[in-house]
């Protein structure tokens, strides 16, 4: 037990250091919803790489932009998965933005919610700059960004407690 919880931790530490690949470009910005303007929720929403931003409204919802020729971010997989998405299941929606996955390249970790999504960049969504994976951001019931860090400034249990105080 006391070796799981070693291993567990060691993972949320290398989860958000940061890889900046030098092919890594932008996918064509998308026209994102306005964030200040009234929004549709829905109550129950499968998201897949042909969803939208607001497939995610209506729970709070992750999404992770990782590569899979990043070493931080193949290691980071097993911990967003075992902290993140086991725990909170279908509380929250959960989305791995394969960002090199346009051929179908996935991770090799079964049950995370994976994929190439052209519609969800990060420098959109948050209005910031970020060249760096793993990034990762939250999103409210109302798909306002609640919590995001580009490339190794946040771990998964700063996911977890932004997660456990938006279900509250």
């Amino acid at each position: 037990m006391k070796k799981f919880s070693v291993i567990l931790l060691i993972s949320s530490l290398v989860l958000f250091s940061a890889c900046s690949p030098e092919s890594q470009t932008t996918e064509s910005k998308t026209n994102l919803p306005n964030q200040t303007g009234q929004k549709e929720t829905k109550n129950s929403t499968t998201v897949n790489e042909e969803s939208n931003l607001e497939d995610f409204y209506g729970k709070p919802s992750v999404i992770v932009f990782a590569g899979t020729y990043c070493p931080h971010c193949r290691s980071a997989m097993p911990a967003f998965k075992a902290e993140i998405v086991d725990v909170f299941q279908d509380k929250i929606n959960a989305w791995v933005n394969v960002i090199d996955g346009k051929g179908g390249k996935k991770f090799q970790i079964s049950d995370i919610p994976q994929g190439f999504n052209p519609n969800l960049v990060f420098n959109d969504i948050t209005k910031t700059q970020c060249q760096y994976v793993p990034s990762w951001l939250i999103l409210d019931k109302e798909g306002k960004v609640s919590l995001s860090t580009c490339g190794s400034g946040k771990t998964t249990a700063d996911m977890a407690e932004e997660l456990k105080s938006l279900l509250k």
